[in-house]
């Protein structure tokens, strides 16, 4: 899965896409795994090999500027941060 089909455009759309958000912010905070700010939180694909049924450790949160940094670092769209430490205590 393309990041940047029309596909993919509606899933993130779609109420599957916002229920999957949800469970995901109730397991972990909302806050960005790069730099830890609060703010303009958007949930990221940290790989699309499971699109549609994403296992929490394939998707980060991260502020929107720096969601496509990721993409630009790794062309292959994938990405491991060494800094997921946003799980619940």
């Amino acid at each position: 899965m393309a990041w940047h089909t029309r596909e993919y455009e509606r899933y993130l759309k779609s109420n599957a896409w916002a229920i999957r958000k949800n469970a995901y912010y109730r397991r972990h905070n909302r806050q960005c795994v790069a730099c830890g700010s609060w703010k303009r939180i958007q949930l990221h694909h940290v790989t699309y090999d499971s699109f549609g049924h994403e296992p929490d450790k394939d998707l980060a949160p991260l502020v929107m500027p720096t969601m496509s940094m990721p993409h630009r670092a790794h062309p292959s769209r994938r990405f491991t941060p060494s800094f997921r430490s946003t799980s619940r205590a």
